[in-house]
C-alpha cells in the first residue's frame, strides 16, 4: 500500500484536442447561443490531429447534415454568430461550384 495513488495528467485514448481554459472561461464563449456552441464543436471535430486542417473547415449543408444539422437557417445563423464573434474566419469565399471554407481563430492557420 506504499504506492502513491495520485494520478497526474490525462490518459486519453485516440486523438484529442485541447481547448484553452482562457477561452472556455471567457465572456465570448459564455455568450454564445447553444446552436453556435454546437457549430463550434462540429468545426473542432473537422480538425485533424494538432489542428492540422485549420483553414479547410466547411459548413456546407450536405456535410453538416451528417452532423444532424437539418435547418439551413439555423446553420446560417449560428455561422454568422461565430463569424461575428471572431471565432471563425472565412478563408475562401464559396461560389456556385465550391463551398466556403473557414478557420477557427483559437489555433494557427495550417
Amino acid at each position: 500500500m506504499g504506492r502513491d495513488r495520485k494520478r497526474r495528467g490525462i490518459a486519453a485514448v485516440g486523438p484529442w484536442l485541447p481547448l484553452p481554459l482562457g477561452f472556455l472561461r471567457s465572456r465570448a464563449a459564455a455568450e454564445l447561443s447553444p446552436h453556435a456552441t454546437k457549430l463550434l464543436l462540429d468545426a473542432l471535430a473537422q480538425l485533424g490531429p494538432n489542428a492540422t486542417r485549420n483553414g479547410d473547415l466547411t459548413s456546407a449543408p450536405a456535410e453538416m447534415r451528417k452532423r444532424v444539422w437539418t435547418s439551413r437557417s439555423t446553420l446560417s445563423a449560428a455561422l454568422q454568430e461565430l463569424v461575428g464573434a471572431s471565432m471563425l474566419v472565412c478563408t475562401r469565399q464559396g461560389s456556385r461550384l465550391s463551398c466556403s471554407l473557414y478557420a477557427i481563430t483559437l489555433f494557427p492557420l495550417d
